[in-house]
């Protein structure tokens, strides 16, 4: 007779979705995890319920309006402890293309503890399910929870029949405590359940034309800032600083819409593929693109200068010759001094013969 204590069966998470002013757009793919296969959140042990006091995580879609807030908070609280809270597109993280309205009251974690951050506008489905498998992992680990958000006194796994013996259970073993449980916080588990991996096939392949973060060349820039005059989610920052410019965009505000590419006349900017991006709380503002343009010496008076991307003269110019190649390394003062020098000598020199 077997005598082996056999593994409890592992409880059926259950989600429930809270809109909080959002433009349906991450609505949508959410949407997807639930009604097709290839992206059900099944796969984490996890379900839909319309019922708040039967759930265990919390999404949260939206930018958290001055209309709906209070809405939002009840229905938060009546979901029971412990409980997860997942925010799903950039809006309800930053307030993304909306986060200068009069009439948005977020970010959401000014008001509500938060684990996990799925950005995107919106994110794909397979992101969406990335995040909610870790959210899953940390409602079992327990301790996990309190960490990330709400402090280690938060009663978390302290009611055992939260639970009851008549909810489904997942086919799979829960997932145990991965490298960024408390005692290794920085590196998140590749492996834990629903989390995309290599031999995943069609659900990590980028379709052709997909904008996913974007990447930052510093020897393209020239400094002109139209990426963030035009960036719509306010994400894009430069700095000056003794040695150069710094640029800094960051991923939680960026609407992906591909703008500061657009307008950027060397394309220092550029759409990478990478679409996974969920991350736990804690990372939210680490979530970020950076690069230095570095200052040089003018070759005229040595004033400190941003050099000329060897990009914008291909734009400029039908071909690179002497002359404009002295512009990469001439202040505008200079520049216009020799635009001066050029057009004297040109004058001076005498005519061709009929």
């Amino acid at each position: 007779m077997d005598t082996q204590p056999k593994n409890p069966p592992v409880p059926v998470l259950r989600l429930y979705r809270i809109n909080a002013g959002s433009c349906n757009g991450c609505d949508v793919e959410l949407a997807a995890t639930a009604a097709l296969a290839r992206f059900s959140v099944e796969g984490s042990g996890c379900s839909f319920t319309e019922d708040p006091t039967h759930a265990d995580i919390v999404l949260i879609t939206g930018p958290l309006t001055v209309r709906v807030r209070e809405k939002v908070l009840r229905s938060y609280a009546a979901v029971p402890e412990p409980k997860v809270t997942v925010l799903i597109g950039v809006c309800p993280i930053s307030g993304g293309v909306f986060r200068d309205s009069y009439a948005v009251s977020g970010p959401v974690d000014n008001y509500l503890p938060v684990h996990v951050n799925v950005p995107g506008c919106p994110p794909r489905p397979q992101a969406i399910v990335a995040g909610v498998a870790e959210a899953a992992r940390l409602w079992r680990t327990g301790g996990a929870i309190a960490a990330q958000a709400v402090g280690a006194g938060s009663p978390y796994h302290d009611n055992p029949n939260r639970h009851s013996p008549n909810h489904d259970s997942p086919s799979h073993d829960s997932h145990s405590p991965g490298p960024d449980s408390p005692d290794s916080p920085d590196s998140p588990d590749p492996d834990s359940p629903g989390r995309p991996s290599a031999e995943d096939g069609p659900f990590t392949a980028s379709p052709v034309g997909l904008r996913g973060k974007m990447r930052f060349n510093a020897a393209a820039c020239v400094g002109c800032r139209m990426c963030e005059h035009v960036c719509a989610g306010g994400a894009i920052r430069f700095e000056e600083l003794a040695g150069g410019l710094k640029f800094t965009l960051w991923h939680n505000s960026c609407a992906f819409c591909g703008l500061c590419n657009h307008y950027c006349p060397t394309k220092a900017l550029a759409a990478t593929g990478e679409w996974q991006m969920a991350h736990l709380q804690g990372e939210k503002y680490r979530q970020i693109e950076q690069g230095i343009v570095p200052l040089v010496p003018c070759d005229g008076c040595g004033t400190p200068m941003l050099p000329v991307a060897p990009e914008l003269l291909r734009a400029a110019y039908r071909s690179v010759s002497r002359e404009t190649e002295e512009l990469r390394t001439l202040c505008t003062a200079c520049r216009q001094q020799r635009n001066v020098q050029l057009s004297l000598a040109a004058l001076r020199s005498p005519l061709p013969a009929r």
